[in-house]
């Protein structure tokens, strides 16, 4: 299998400078890894958050130290906002393999959305207890033109209060991205199309 392609494409709150996300890749001996996290709030504060994560769980895969490892250090780091209830931060990990194998680590951000064969591919995740948080892990093979798309919850809210009751959602995105998927197997202009359309439910 070919070495994975990452794309990613992000949004300022509104009057902000800067992203509370933050976005970061890296490349193993066997595998390409993408990081992403959001950090709680918006602006410098979310986005200080957000580059911490992925400054941290980058540098430990770089290190040599396993996933689960930086998985349970990362949980522990991680404080609760006592007034929210919510982590400070949250992440998604995207392990890519050079023999098709994807592992992919998930707290607290939106379920990935994945296309097998342009077929929308439902993975069950593996759910883990680290630090009283739970961890959600999915484990699957891709081939050559399959595609993942993961995000935070600012893709999935656009629209709440506004043009959408109840915000966009991860399976109305899931279905535009599909219908997307079978016209285009450009990702960049895939992304660049959903990003377009949330922020205008903005």
């Amino acid at each position: 299998m070919k070495s994975a392609i990452f794309y990613k494409k992000s949004l300022n709150h509104f009057e902000e400078e800067v992203c509370g996300d933050n976005f970061q890749s890296i490349s193993t001996d066997n595998s390409k890894i993408a990081v992403l996290s959001d950090g709680l709030g918006s602006g410098i504060k979310a986005s200080i958050l957000s580059i911490l994560s992925t400054e941290i769980i980058t540098t430990m895969i770089e290190q040599g130290i396993s996933l689960g490892e930086v998985v349970s250090t990362i949980s522990h780091t991680l404080p609760i906002c006592k007034e929210r209830e919510i982590a400070y931060a949250t992440f998604t990990i995207v392990q890519v393999f050079t023999d098709g194998k994807v592992k992919i680590v998930n707290f607290d951000n939106p379920r990935p959305i994945i296309f097998k064969e342009g077929k929308i591919y439902t993975a069950i995740p593996k759910e883990l207890i680290i630090n009283d948080k739970i961890i959600k892990e999915y484990e699957f093979f891709m081939d050559k033109d399959d595609f993942i798309f993961i995000m935070s919850d600012g893709v999935v809210h656009a629209g709440v209060g506004n043009l959408l009751n109840f915000g966009w959602g991860v399976e109305n995105i899931e279905d535009y991205l599909f219908n997307l998927c079978q016209k285009s197997k450009d990702i960049k202009a895939i992304v660049d199309n959903l990003i377009d359309v949330t922020e205008h439910y903005y």
